[in-house]
């Protein structure tokens, strides 16, 4: 997402500079005339603990040493633009992007309040979330962080109106808090076969994977891994339910619209934002509930595949998401805070 912001803003005229790491794919960048500024190449560890961002930002801070910008839209996890505002005057406007459920260094005390860190007290920090989940937890911390959800491009995501295939499909990293064996148990209850993309090696070790592949049959329940774009696009198209039902919050959940563009219904949990992102009989309570309603799906659904897609078009397209982080901008650029 951050690439398809930088594209957008670089086409309304304003000068980008990209941090990324260093094995990006510089044809994001350099066709749209965007300064690419690599790092460290990415890379998650063994034990799952995130892209290592302290020697980036020590790379990428040298590298723009004496540069100006009018505006710092920080889309890292580590949170640095905050400790380098806080020890320069200069320092421009930080539209910062939180990926967490909190905000680094907020707790809360034996009666609930929040704490914000001192490095979050600055007005001219300005705080996005991908979701009103997400920007209403409390544990959050910020009650003036604006919501910007994502957004897809809907010409990669064609409608399909055709026969469908009886298959239930999750795509989704084959790890305990993604939920998968819980999605392996709606559809046993709700009878229905279920395909399941999305890597299974990313960390490895974890005993999660081989306790949910046991489960494999090469048919009612089949392992695909992690199969090219174009290949995920078509199995969204062609299943009959799509299925997301993790343990953690959840941010955003980018799979709800990208099978609703397809015209295929999605069920959730009511974790995070997933409740955001469907009709409301498609986010669920529990696995019983959620079994019954792929019933429904497969036997008469009231929705027809087009009015999933208008769900998307009507607040999730790249379109919509671009519009939104322009007026971000535009409100930092004028000294507007939040």
């Amino acid at each position: 997402m951050a690439w398809q912001v930088a594209k957008g803003l670089a086409k309304d005229g304003h000068k980008v500079s990209m941090i990324a790491s260093l094995d990006s794919d510089r044809s994001y960048y350099d066709p749209h005339g965007i300064e690419f500024i690599p790092t460290v190449k990415a890379g998650i560890s063994v034990q799952g603990l995130g892209i290592p961002e302290d020697p980036s930002h020590l790379i990428w801070k040298e590298r723009i040493k004496g540069r100006k910008y009018d505006v710092v839209i920080d889309q890292s996890h580590a949170h640095h633009s905050f400790m380098e505002q806080q020890r320069d005057p200069d320092y421009p406007p930080v539209i910062h992007v939180f990926h967490d459920d909190h905000a680094p260094g907020t707790h809360c005390d034996h009666e609930g309040r929040t704490t914000l860190p001192k490095t979050l007290e600055s007005p001219r920090i300005c705080g996005v979330s991908f979701s009103h989940a997400q920007r209403m937890n409390l544990s959050f911390g910020l009650t003036t962080c604006r919501a910007v959800h994502h957004g897809i491009d809907m010409a990669e995501y064609p409608l399909h109106t055709g026969v469908r295939n009886g298959r239930a499909l999750v795509v989704n990293r084959v790890q305990w808090f993604k939920g998968i064996w819980e999605v392996i148990q709606v559809c046993d209850m709700a009878g229905i076969p279920l395909d399941i993309v999305g890597p299974a090696d990313h960390i490895q070790g974890d005993p999660y994977v081989p306790f949910v592949k046991q489960f494999e049959d090469g048919d009612r329940v089949k392992f695909h891994g992690e199969v090219p774009q174009e290949k995920k696009i078509e199995m969204m198209q062609q299943a009959t339910v799509g299925l997301s039902m993790p343990w953690h919050c959840e941010a955003f959940g980018l799979v709800a619209p990208e099978f609703q563009a397809c015209g295929t219904p999605i069920l959730v949990n009511r974790s995070g934002a997933l409740p955001e992102l469907v009709p409301p009989e498609n986010s669920c309570r529990d696995m019983m509930r959620a079994a019954r309603r792929v019933r429904q799906i497969v036997e008469n659904d009231r929705y027809l595949p087009k009015d999933y897609r208008a769900i998307v078009e009507r607040d999730f397209t790249l379109d919509h998401m671009l519009g939104r982080y322009r007026r971000l901008v535009d409100d930092a650029l004028k000294g507007v805070s939040w």
